[in-house]
Parts: C-alpha cells; sequence; structure tokens
C-alpha cells in the first residue's frame, strides 16, 4: 500500500511538472530560469511611473516659476524705465522753464510778468505720447510764484515776522529768530527747516494737510472743465485774493536780486570816490548837469557817506510826476554789494507780507494792494507810485522803501512729465513724475536753486500718521522741568544740545549744506566791454572805496544746490 502511495504520488509531481514545461515552451539549457527574471514585476513599473511622474511635475513648477519671476524682472525694468523717462521728461520741462525766463530778463528787468508756455509735448509715438505740463502751486493756482513776494525769514526780525499774527505769537517769532542764529551760518536752507522749531507743525507750514494736494492735470483733453473750474475760482476770489494756506505761502530763503538797471548794468555806487569814470556813467545816463552836481557834492564832501536813510528821505524832496525817484532808485545804490537780499516785491506781494514791512500795518498793506489793482503795468514799474497814489505818505514810504522792490528774480515752479498710453478715448497715464524747482535768474547764468521731486506728496501725507513719534525728554530734563532733581543724576553738569542743532529735516533726512557758486573771498572779475547781460557797465571794473574807512560788508551770495545744467 505504502508504495501504490509513492507510485501515485510521483505520478502527481510528473503530470505537474509536464503541465508547467507546456506553459514555458521547449525545455532550453535554464531558459526557464532566465525568462522568468528578465519579465518586470508589477510592483515595481507603479513605482517607476510614480517617479517619472513627480520628475515631470517639479520640472513643470521650475519652468513656471521661472516664467512668472521673468515676467516680474520685465514689468519691474519696464515700471523703473518708466519712472527714469518720466524724471527725464519733467526735468526738461525744468530746463525749458529756465530757458523762457532767461530770454525775459528785460521784461522782468521792467517789472513785467514773465510769460512762459504751460504744456509741451516732447514727442509722440502710434500709442505712447511724452508731455510735460505746468501745475498750479500758488494759493491763487498760479502756474508761477515770485519768491520775491514773500517775506525772507532769513533777515525778518522777531517784530516783522510776529505781525504775521494769523500765524505766529511774538513768542513763536522770536524762537524762529533764537533758531536761525543757531544753525550753521546763520541760516535756514529751506523753509521746511522751520519745522525743526518747536511750535512749527506741518499743519502751520502748508495748511490743513487734508488739503495739500498737487493738482495733476487731466489726462485727456476731453477733462478740459477742470482748467475752467481752476479759473472760475481764481475769479471769484476778488482783488484781495485767497487767504495764504500756511507760512510756506508767506515765507521763502530765496529772494535774491542783482543790483543792476534796467539797461543790465551794475547801479552807480555814490559813495565811491568820485573820479571820471564815475562822471561819465552819470552823464551817460542822466546828464553833464547831474554829473555835475554831484562832483561838486562828492569834492565838498569827499568823506561822507550816505546812510540808506539819508537816501531816501533825498529821493522823498525829488519826486515829482516825471518819475525821477524810480529813475535815481534804478541807477544809483550804496555800496559795492552785487546782490540784494530781503526785498519783497511790491507789485507782486500780498498784503499778509507787505503788513510785516517797517513803517506798514494790515490796513495799509491792504489799500496798497487795491490801489496796485487798478495800475497797469508801466504805471507800477518802479516803487514810487504808492505816494502819487496816495496810498503812503512820504515818512510811511521812505521807512517800508529799503525793503521794498519792483522785480523778481527767482520764480517757483511745479512742472508734471507724463507718459500717455493709448488713443483717444482709452489715454491712460504709464508714468508721472512732479518736480517742484525755483529757478533763480540774479547771475548771468540761469541756475536751479531747489529741486524736489513731489509726485507722491499726497501719498505720504496720508501715511504721516505712521511716522515714529518724537522722542521724549529724558527723565533729567523733566525733572528739571519740574524742580525735582533725579537721585540716580551725576554731580557734573554737561550742556544740554541745542533743540535747533538738527540738521534733519521733517522726514529724518540729513540737511546737506549749501554750496555756492563762488567762495567768499573771490574777486569779481572785468567783463569784454558791452556784454548783453553780465551786470558790469562799460567802463570795467568796480568803482573804488571812498577815502574813509568802512565797516567790512558781508558779501550776499545765491544760495542753491545747482548752477546751470545738472
Amino acid at each position: 500500500m505504502g508504495k501504490t502511495l509513492r507510485t501515485h504520488g510521483c505520478a502527481a509531481l510528473t503530470d505537474d511538472v509536464a503541465r508547467r514545461r507546456s506553459r514555458l515552451g521547449p525545455r532550453t539549457d535554464a531558459g526557464p530560469v532566465k525568462a522568468a527574471a528578465r519579465r518586470p514585476r508589477p510592483q515595481r513599473r507603479g513605482v517607476i511611473i510614480l517617479v517619472v511622474f513627480v520628475i515631470i511635475s517639479g520640472a513643470a513648477l521650475i519652468m513656471t516659476s521661472l516664467s512668472f519671476l521673468g515676467r516680474a524682472e520685465m514689468r519691474s525694468a519696464a515700471l523703473v524705465g518708466r519712472t527714469a523717462q518720466a524724471q527725464a521728461l519733467a526735468w526738461s520741462g525744468v530746463q525749458a522753464v529756465m530757458a523762457e525766463l532767461d530770454a525775459q530778463r528785460q521784461e522782468m528787468l521792467d517789472g513785467r510778468d514773465p510769460q512762459i508756455t504751460d504744456a509741451w509735448s516732447l514727442y509722440g509715438t502710434g500709442s505712447e505720447r511724452g508731455m510735460i505740463q505746468l501745475l498750479p502751486l500758488g494759493p491763487e493756482d498760479e502756474l508761477i510764484v515770485s519768491e520775491s513776494a514773500k517775506l525772507d525769514v532769513n533777515l525778518a526780525d522777531a517784530e516783522s515776522l510776529a505781525k504775521m499774527d494769523a500765524f505766529l505769537t511774538p513768542e513763536l517769532a522770536q524762537a524762529i529768530v533764537e533758531a536761525r542764529q543757531a544753525r550753521p551760518g546763520g541760516r535756514f536752507d529751506s523753509i521746511t527747516d522751520l519745522l525743526e522749531v518747536d511750535g512749527i507743525a506741518p499743519e502751520l507750514l502748508w495748511g490743513p494737510l487734508d488739503k495739500v494736494q498737487v493738482q495733476r492735470a487731466a489726462a485727456s483733453e476731453r477733462d478740459a472743465d477742470v482748467h475752467f473750474e481752476r479759473r472760475l475760482r481764481s475769479l471769484q476770489r476778488g482783488v484781495a485774493g485767497p487767504e495764504p494756506r500756511g507760512l510756506a505761502d508767506l515765507l521763502t530763503v530765496f529772494s535774491i536780486e542783482p543790483v543792476i538797471q534796467s539797461t543790465g548794468r551794475y547801479r552807480i555806487n555814490i559813495n565811491a570816490k568820485y573820479d571820471d569814470r564815475m562822471h561819465r556813467r552819470i552823464a551817460r545816463r542822466y546828464g553833464e548837469d547831474l554829473a555835475d552836481t554831484v562832483r561838486q557834492f562828492r569834492e565838498n564832501e569827499p568823506d561822507l557817506v550816505i546812510t540808506e536813510k539819508q537816501w531816501y528821505d533825498l529821493l522823498v524832496l525829488t519826486e515829482s510826476e516825471d518819475r525821477q525817484t524810480d529813475e535815481y532808485l534804478d541807477g544809483f545804490c550804496l555800496d559795492e554789494q552785487k546782490y540784494t537780499q530781503g526785498r519783497v516785491d511790491l507789485n507782486r506781494a500780498p498784503a499778509e507780507v507787505l503788513a510785516a514791512l517797517p513803517g506798514l500795518d494790515m490796513d495799509l498793506a491792504a489799500a496798497l494792494v487795491t490801489e496796485r489793482e487798478t495800475l497797469s503795468a508801466r504805471d507800477r514799474a518802479g516803487l514810487a507810485w504808492p505816494m502819487a497814489a496816495g496810498a503812503l505818505t512820504e515818512v510811511q514810504w521812505a521807512a517800508a522803501a529799503p525793503r521794498l522792490t519792483w522785480r523778481t528774480s527767482a520764480w517757483r515752479v511745479r512742472v508734471l512729465g507724463r507718459i500717455l498710453a493709448g488713443e483717444e478715448e482709452d489715454v491712460e497715464v504709464a508714468g508721472e513724475c512732479v518736480y517742484e524747482a525755483v529757478i533763480d535768474l540774479s547771475s548771468p547764468q540761469p541756475r536751479v536753486a531747489y529741486l524736489r521731486d513731489i509726485t507722491m506728496l499726497e501719498t505720504a501725507v496720508s501715511l504721516r500718521h505712521l511716522l515714529p513719534a518724537p522722542p521724549v525728554e529724558d527723565e533729567a530734563r523733566a525733572d528739571e522741568a519740574d524742580g525735582t532733581p533725579d537721585a540716580d543724576e551725576p554731580s557734573s553738569e554737561a550742556e544740554a544740545p541745542s533743540r535747533f542743532s538738527s540738521r534733519r529735516d521733517s522726514s529724518g533726512r540729513l540737511v546737506d549744506r549749501p554750496t555756492f557758486d563762488t567762495p567768499e573771498t573771490e574777486e569779481p572779475t572785468s567783463p569784454p566791454p558791452d556784454p548783453p547781460y553780465d551786470g558790469r557797465d562799460a567802463d570795467g571794473a568796480a568803482a573804488q572805496e571812498p577815502g574813509g574807512e568802512k565797516p567790512p560788508v558781508r558779501q550776499i551770495k545765491p544760495i542753491g544746490r545747482w548752477t546751470g545744467d545738472r
């Protein structure tokens, strides 16, 4: 029986092997084993497919990221290019205004207003244009503002500043004077330096901050109603004009004027030693009779130095209908200075500025503003018309006249450089830049005395609450104010730094010291005879000092950051 079971088991095993061999094909040496080894297993095949899918997905993700990064770089480069292009357009506008003002020097020497272009189109393509426009700037939405129509904060005393009682108290006026004296050079470099004075807030300087804005021009000519509304507001204000928004409308640091005649030559210094050269200059303009009179006077009083008060009292005596006073003011001066500062433009200053001058008050200033609106440009070309019109008495005029002028050599403008993209109704702003500049014409070469980018002015005003609060006084200062010294304070007393010594502006940036055209010790040179506009007369060098010794006079130089082209 056991043998039978073994026989049946071997038969079953033999049959099973035969069935497997039939499935594997003909038998070869180690063939079935190798064939089975070459066939991939289903589990391994799935892993390979998953790895390939992950690699492809990662590569696609990397390519997509690089594509987005490339597009961002392209857009960033385009934005930088648009910004640089808009800045170049705005700077071209500043240069264009400077060139137009330079071409009208004679008109401004005669006291007339400059005429400037308010818009330029520099280039245009099928879908893009480069435009330059002047933006409203002054309280009356003027496109150009006289800096001489403001009071020079670097020369005004506390009494004059206190007359602007709508903005300043006597204590605050005195604080401004002290702050000015504590600064390097004894002067403010910009009106924004007033923010360093305790009590001068941004609202006091510029007016309500929610109304501080850059009145940008419309992107399309179809919005011409903007200009019409601006003109209408100007007409509705009346003769007296609008109320000043803040101290920035009344104060300046750029009131400078060359001491030259309307002919473009320097004025004649009547305190200089009389010689044949002075005789020729006086005779050429005023005739031999006046030249002989001045010679006799100087020969009898060779050492006499005519003071400012004596000079203007003498001019009052010569006042007549033939405009002799204005002729003498235009032709003569009392020293060898080539520039004068702090003169207020009688024909353009608002009543608040005129009232701050010696001998005047708000009632007299308002009468002057009202009277000058009734006069022609020719009648206002001088300083004597307030006496002729009866707006001022002789005493009042003699007190205020040394601080007055009828010309302006420094002008402030706002220039918009704008790139417009699109056509007709689909015009949009692709880039823009707004520059505020002060252009100084007091020297033969016109120059930019001040330049500021105010493109983001509204944004800066809206974010002003995010600025850090000013540092709180330390405990020692606080205890000193309370009269209770700190027990931990050392016995040695250290001098506290002046609160006026900071050289940072309202934004916290360091303020650079001003640079001048020439050093203080440089002597003026003699130009060639009869130049078109060099401030010299046709006879050569400046006149000599009188025989008597005079105290040295500080040379006045224009201030600013650039001269000529950048």
